[in-house]
């Protein structure tokens, strides 16, 4: 069973990370994974820091995570897609968006 935990505005265990670095794979170049968060704050901290991601990025493979509690967050309000502009919206729109449900990824066994 996913562990969904809530988090708002003032969470302050919120995480993101984010590579451009490629490794090769039998099946060609793919966009390395990684495993903790390259900013750890509040969720206005890591928004920002996603922006600056993106705009550098723009354009070009790269790989985005978000994190909470040190665990990777794997869907937002329910769906897969869409964990960026969830947190997002969070940050932008306090009147709309109080809180957002993540679920977060197994820890290994």
């Amino acid at each position: 069973m996913p562990t969904t935990v809530k988090v708002t505005r003032r969470s302050r265990n919120v995480g993101f990370g984010w590579t451009n670095a490629v490794e090769q794979t039998p099946s060609g170049l793919v966009v390395a994974d990684f495993d903790e968060p390259d900013t750890v704050g509040t969720p206005r901290q890591c928004v920002e820091e996603y922006l600056h991601a993106a705009k550098l990025n723009s354009g070009n493979d790269w790989r985005p995570a978000w994190f909470v509690g040190g665990r990777r967050v794997v869907a937002a309000n329910g769906s897969a897609i869409g964990i960026s502009s969830a947190f997002c919206d969070l940050v932008e729109f306090p009147d709309m968006c109080d809180d957002i449900d993540v679920e977060l990824e197994h820890p290994e066994v």
